[in-house]
């Protein structure tokens, strides 16, 4: 989700289509289903709650208290607990977690 939410806020940012994202992975190993519906949503601008940013920032910190647990290296995953909580934090935590694009929109 943070891949995708990163990729189309490059493409936003830069002044290109975003969709031409989900065009040019379609088909290829990086493609899946799920990106590409979460990437459309992020696109459309619209949230309507399957599982919350909130949700999904709960399950990044259970995630990254495992990986310290384990000993295992958690940098990627304490940069998505980040961004999800920073999602939260402007509001868009009852939100479905596509909403995580609003970590890496370009700032007006």
């Amino acid at each position: 989700m943070a891949g995708t939410a990163q990729a189309v806020a490059l493409a936003e940012g830069l002044g290109l289509d975003p969709g031409r994202f989900l065009d040019t992975i379609r088909g290829g190993p990086m493609d899946c289903g799920y990106a590409q519906m979460k990437g459309a949503a992020m696109i459309a601008r619209e949230f309507p709650p399957a599982f919350t940013l909130s949700g999904a920032a709960k399950d990044a910190g259970l995630i990254v208290s495992a990986m310290r647990g384990a000993g295992v290296n958690s940098g990627v995953m304490e940069a998505v607990l980040a961004a999800c909580r920073a999602g939260e934090e402007a509001g868009h935590g009852d939100k479905d977690m596509a909403a995580l694009i609003h970590s890496f929109r370009p700032r007006p």
